[in-house]
């Protein structure tokens, strides 16, 4: 136990200020939610470097991390005493400055830890609304004047006697904040705000006519997810941890959290499927941030029903938050504006609106709380949005905060922090190689991406421009007759004659379709391919607009979209691949795979496309799509029509064997047995069904897959099997990482891993072994057993739905866990057979593409 004299505001409303014990169970949980909320930085930092573009991601990512050290310090030397001190006519701090700790309680070092957690949150939050154009030094100087200044003013007026039984002026007239929708959010979002306009939109974001010209897509969106994931996690600390204990209300603080946080996710994401017409990612993603926020006030005295109410209201505001600030052209990089500021501004009030008025224990009426609740939002603008524009406006005029047009246009990465690039590396070579004419320079080569495969081709041009060239220099510099030279002469011409014919026989005969255009998308070379695809002759397409090949919808914005690209650098599918239509000569509108690239020849910028017709694929695709929905349709009918029958006949059975087992003859209870059985057999047949046909509804949205921990995931779910078994199970350390899908990957060797173990002799230890080899660009993965074995003329019918070697008797089953198997394998583009040469038990193996390049692991 530790004592400690404290002005505490228990649950968010009834105060107290005494000589209180907390016991070490509190004092721990309050330690396990500041490090729950510190999970909010990771996840801020997943969030934000995942929204913003690829060439300003790590100057996004360490600005993040620079901020939470930077402001941890200034927090301890002066933020936590101007916040928590003794006050000083309720408005500030004047004690508790840079504290030691020496002769205080476990329970006030715990205090400052969790305040410490919200201050870093408070500061972080400017980070995504101000990114891709604010130079570090000038973030840093932001994060100093928050963190020191105007998060700790406020929060004295707040929660300022939470140590010294004072309380600051807004909680002497009964604002109530619990978590810091105000606080925290308030202040982040209204600095932000203030920050944003005076360093205004990044380049190229709106047009003159203040409508969206770009939404200028993230770098990473399944990292931004990833970011979302850990902002719940710390969510339940930032909430649950607020009422400094584990309370008889905690509970009901992270339910209501969560309920919040799941309604906002779903009215958000429909608000904007109904404005946009497709279901839009960042606006799910902050949706449920912002159900959050909107919680974080009252979670502690609200019902579930009305915390959905409260995060579903949130999520709305958010969504039509961002459409005003678009209208007025505001640029809030990752929408820290409207979730954080606009849903804060509505939980505060939702305080007075919702709120169990004697829990919040203010003493007044709902109509006087909600006046003081909109003080408490009145005074937060004047200190987060009013000094910080005064602060950093004036300073703006000193020194500019943002960075320049051509750092902006270049990438913080490298004009900031000195990040390159593979693709800044080519850049830079050819730029210089166009400068100094030095044939002599080659680029980095990476084999396995897509950049390094580029180089390699530049470097071979260059190589053989670099022979050439040699070879003439040497003929002028030679002795020899002028009739010898006029020969070399003819005989190099015929030999680049030559390649250029055999180059010209590649182009024609390449399976897809190869277009070059200059800047003003004329038309200068167009393959045979493309005449086959698009109809038209060379002659005819050759010294035209590209424009004539495209539908109407994409044509009138070419012209614009390639004069921004010129003037800007900034560019939606050069340097990488889209899915876009084409039109044929007769009119007909087809889908085409698109990769365009840049080539530079002086000043002469020229713009190369690889074209392929994608009709069967999207035609195969659809016919999938259908086929895989008319299965899962079957299956979920025959689930539903099946299960409940089905269910009450397993039921009665069960209840005859209890109550009339005993008064059955012998054939009476066969029957009774056979007809349990039959029930419990279906049922499991029809959940199998289930399972089998939903696996064409997982998206291929591929990651890296660990291929041992997808066999760890698997062992874990069989324990009991193992351990009933005393089976063996072991695996080398060739298994590889893939592209896949974590799941199915894991309940594919858990299938394989169960079948080895079931199906073992009898006295005997079952072994099984996993192996893994690479072989012609496949890993070919291999599960061994000592079990009974397969016979080889069983190798197809195996996989085969509902068909199955054994009786039940024998061994249980459905007959749907190998065909399950198959799905999956063929899911991810690889095939699965029964070795028929193995000896000693069954092997059976199934292969899986081995990727040209793999991301990072999640």
């Amino acid at each position: 136990m530790c004592s400690q004299s404290i002005f505490l505001v228990v649950g968010g409303g009834e105060r107290y200020s005494w000589k209180m014990d907390k016991s070490l169970i509190d004092i721990a949980w309050v330690i396990l939610c500041a490090l729950l909320v510190f999970f909010m930085q990771p996840g801020f930092l997943c969030l934000e470097a995942g929204l913003t573009r690829t060439k300003n991601a790590i100057n996004v990512a360490i600005k993040n991390i620079s901020d939470f050290g930077l402001s941890s310090l200034i927090f301890w030397v002066v933020g936590f005493g101007l916040m928590f001190g003794e006050g000083w006519s309720g408005l500030v701090g004047t004690s508790y400055f840079w504290p030691e700790f020496k002769n205080d309680s476990l329970w006030g070092i715990s205090f400052f830890l969790f305040q410490l957690m919200f201050c870093g949150t408070a500061v972080t939050l400017i980070s995504g609304a101000v990114a891709e154009r604010i130079s570090f030094m000038s973030y840093l100087l932001i994060t100093c004047v928050i963190s020191a200044l105007l998060y700790p003013l406020f929060g004295h007026w707040v929660w300022g006697g939470a140590l010294t039984g004072t309380p600051g002026w807004l909680a002497s007239m009964g604002f109530i904040d619990f978590a810091g929708a105000s606080v925290v959010h308030g202040i982040g979002g209204w600095a932000a705000l203030a920050v944003v306009l005076i360093i205004g939109p990044r380049t190229g974001r709106f047009e003159d006519g203040g409508h969206r010209l770009s939404a200028f897509s993230g770098s990473h969106l399944p990292m931004a997810m990833t970011g979302i994931f850990l902002l719940w996690v710390g969510w339940i600390g930032f909430n649950g941890g607020s009422a400094f204990g584990l309370t008889a209300r905690t509970p009901l603080i992270i339910v209501n959290t969560i309920l919040a946080g799941s309604a906002g996710m779903i009215a958000a994401g429909a608000a904007g499927y109904l404005w946009y017409g497709y279901p839009k990612i960042i606006t799910i993603m902050n949706g449920s941030l912002a159900g959050l926020v909107s919680i974080t006030a009252c979670c502690f005295a609200v019902s579930p029903g009305a915390s959905i109410v409260i995060g579903g209201i949130g999520g709305l505001v958010m969504v039509f938050g961002t459409f005003a600030l678009e209208r007025l052209r505001v640029d809030d990089v990752i929408g820290a504006v409207p979730v954080h500021l606009m849903a804060g501004i509505w939980g505060t009030l939702a305080v007075a609106l919702f709120a169990d008025l004697s829990v919040l224990g203010t003493g007044l009426s709902r109509l006087e709380q909600l006046l003081v609740q909109t003080y408490g939002i009145g005074a937060c603008f004047l200190v987060g949005f009013c000094c910080t524009y005064a602060i950093f406006g004036l300073l703006d005029r000193i020194r500019p905060l943002r960075v320049s047009r051509e750092a902006e246009i270049k990438g913080l990465n490298i004009v900031e922090n000195r990040e390159v690039s593979e693709l800044y590396d080519l850049m830079t070579l050819m730029h210089e190689q166009e400068q100094t004419q030095d044939l002599s320079l080659r680029a980095p080569v990476d084999p396995y991406t897509e950049i390094g495969q580029i180089a390699a081709q530049y470097n071979q041009l260059m190589d053989s421009l670099q022979s050439s060239l040699t070879h003439i220099s040497n003929l002028q510099h030679s002795e020899l007759s002028l009739k010898q030279k006029v020969i070399a002469e003819e005989r190099a011409k015929a030999e680049i004659l030559s390649y250029q014919k055999r180059l010209n026989s590649i182009l024609d005969n390449a399976v897809d379709g190869l277009i070059t255009i200059n800047s003003n998308g004329i038309v200068e070379s167009y393959n045979k391919a493309c005449e086959h695809m698009f109809g038209y002759s060379a002659k005819e397409v050759i010294g035209q607009n590209i424009k004539m090949l495209m539908p109407e919808r994409y044509a009138t914005h070419h012209d614009g979209y390639i004069r921004h690209y010129l003037e800007t650098g900034e560019g939606k599918i050069i340097g990488r691949g889209c899915q876009l239509e084409g039109r044929r000569k007769d009119g007909h509108i087809f889908p085409i795979d698109l990769s365009v690239s840049e080539i530079r020849l002086g000043n002469e910028r020229i713009f190369s496309g690889i074209i392929r017709d994608i009709t069967e694929q999207k035609e195969a695709e659809a016919e999938l799509l259908r086929s895989n929905s008319a299965l899962e349709l079957f299956a979920s009918i025959a689930s539903h029509d099946l299960r409940a029958p089905l269910g009450y006949i397993a039921m009665c059975a069960s209840l005859l064997k209890e109550g009339y087992e005993s008064k059955l003859d012998e054939e009476g209870r066969e029957f009774l047995n056979v007809m349990s059985k039959s029930a419990t057999s279906m049922q499991d047949m029809i959940k199998n069904l289930l399972e089998y046909s939903r696996i064409g509804a997982h998206k291929q949205n591929f990651k890296p897959v660990d291929l041992s921990e997808a066999v760890n995931g698997a062992l874990e779910k069989l324990t009991v099997e193992i351990k009933d078994a005393h089976a063996h199970i072991s695996y080398d350390d060739s298994l590889s990482v893939v592209m896949g899908n974590g799941a199915l990957l894991t309940q594919l060797f858990q299938n394989l891993i169960a079948n080895a173990v079931k199906y073992r002799k009898k006295a005997e230890t079952p072994r099984v072994t996993i192996t893994c080899r690479e072989e012609d660009g496949e890993y070919m993965i291999a599960i061994s057993d000592n079990g009974i074995g397969i016979d080889p003329k069983f190798k197809e019918k195996i996989f085969l739905i509902f068909q199955r070697l054994h009786t039940d008797d024998e061994y249980k089953g459905s007959g749907v866990g190998l065909s399950f198997c198959q799905r999956i394998v063929e899911f991810h583009g690889g095939k699965i057979w029964l070795d028929t040469e193995y000896e000693g038990g069954s092997r059976l193996c199934f292969s899986l593409p081995v990727p040209p390049s793999l991301p990072p692991l999640p």
